[in-house]
């Protein structure tokens, strides 16, 4: 009897743990956080900008000589560099949309931004594009 209450037992414990562990896989809503309506260039951009860019872009690095001389850190240089039309053909990755002015100005053929890097995520590209497109202001 008492080998039957124990076998009843581990079988009950064994139904309710099964029973117990239940992952009911709930479809989540994806929201969407990129707002490409708002930009900024202080809470927007210039975080893009410094984290993937201002290593190899800053005043600093660009008067040694690094990131072909093209400094990205600061608002005047940034926006220089997007009404010059230089932005944004370098991170969205259409070199053949970039002026002529580049290899003339630079000295040095172009390359993808980031340099080495894999291309910035959809929503940065479609932050800074917005920004751009929306006059670049310094907001």
């Amino acid at each position: 009897m008492k080998k039957i209450a124990l076998i009843l037992l581990f079988i009950a414990g064994c139904v309710y743990s099964f029973t117990g562990c239940v992952y009911d896989k709930k479809e989540v809503a994806s929201v969407n956080t990129c707002d490409t309506t708002s930009v900024s260039y202080s809470l927007t951009v210039a975080p893009v900008i410094a984290t993937n860019c201002t290593s190899c872009h800053s005043t600093n690095a660009a008067s040694f000589g690094s990131g072909g001389g093209i400094a990205l850190d600061t608002y005047a240089s940034l926006k220089s560099c997007a009404d010059s039309g230089w932005l944004l053909p370098s991170i969205n990755w259409q070199l053949n949309l970039l002026p002529a002015s580049y290899n003339t100005m630079t000295g040095l053929p172009a390359d993808n931004m980031p340099l080495g890097t894999p291309k910035l995520g959809t929503c940065d590209l479609n932050e800074v594009n917005a920004w751009v497109n929306q006059g670049a202001k310094n907001n």
